[in-house]
């Protein structure tokens, strides 16, 4: 294993940020905090152990709220919004 100075203090700022709450925090919550993409805080909570400390995100905690899957759905239900090619799956 190799040491790499960034890994460390970027494992050293999630430790002291989730030690002062007493690691009452989700990793969305962890990455908001400290200014880091969320991936890179799960993957070194995951390394370190630390991720049975951390509470657990629900589906609807994401960053997005869902709004995404609703809005595709909207987009797809509504005929307006679609392409004239796109009737093609009226017809299968």
């Amino acid at each position: 294993m190799t040491f790499d100075p960034r890994i460390e203090a970027t494992a050293f700022r999630i430790w002291q940020y989730c030690d002062g709450i007493e690691w009452n925090a989700t990793v969305a919550e962890i990455a908001d905090a400290l200014d880091l993409p969320m991936v890179n805080v799960r993957n070194l909570c995951i390394k370190r152990g630390w991720s049975n400390r951390l509470r657990v995100m629900k589906p609807a905690d994401n960053r997005y709220g869902g709004v995404l899957d609703s809005a595709v759905e909207k987009i797809a239900a509504d005929r307006s919004l679609r392409r004239a090619d796109d009737d093609f799956l009226d017809r299968a």
